[in-house]
């Protein structure tokens, strides 16, 4: 087994620091999506009209989460992920989901499984034996954005495509 490059993930962290690249990120999958976007207009929808200190931030996110092209600036994988994360919430403070009662049964007792959510983990279990179905990291946004029913459809349908 190899082990992570902790030193690298320091260091990408480290260029997240600020909440101006953040946004400057978010602003480069707003307007481009996949399309290259422009120095000007990058800088216009986050609002730094210090040049150099929007350069500066602009820098930090260079090769590692943003890409220069001769058509501007673009988001690299690494850079769509830290967006997804954003998007997500996942760094956000956690919701909660009381029990609610899902479309499956317990295969030992047959009472109706219950969906909870708890901290950024979505459980599916049996309220009586306490059978596990199953345990899974969910994004909190996909929570709050739904009613508990939904949220547990949700975790369902990602279990699936993720083939878990």
């Amino acid at each position: 087994m190899t082990v992570p490059d902790f030193e690298a993930t320091a260091d990408a962290f480290n260029r997240l620091s600020d909440p101006v690249r953040v946004e400057l990120l978010r602003a480069l999958w707003l307007e481009g999506r996949h399309d290259a976007v422009s120095y000007a207009t990058l800088k216009d929808a986050i609002g730094v009209r210090d040049s150099g200190r929007f350069n500066y931030h602009l820098q930090r996110l260079t090769d590692v989460f943003v890409e220069k092209t001769e058509d501007g600036y673009r988001l690299t994988p690494a850079g769509v992920a830290v967006v997804d994360a954003v998007q997500s919430e996942t760094f956000a403070p956690s919701a909660s989901v009381d029990p609610t009662p899902v479309d499956a049964d317990c295969p030992t007792c047959g009472v109706a499984f219950e969906a909870t959510y708890d901290d950024g983990m979505f459980a599916v279990e049996c309220p009586d034996c306490g059978r596990a179905g199953s345990r899974f990291v969910f994004p909190p946004r996909g929570v709050r954005v739904r009613d508990p029913a939904d949220a547990a459809r949700a975790h369902a349908t990602r279990r699936e495509l993720l083939g878990s």
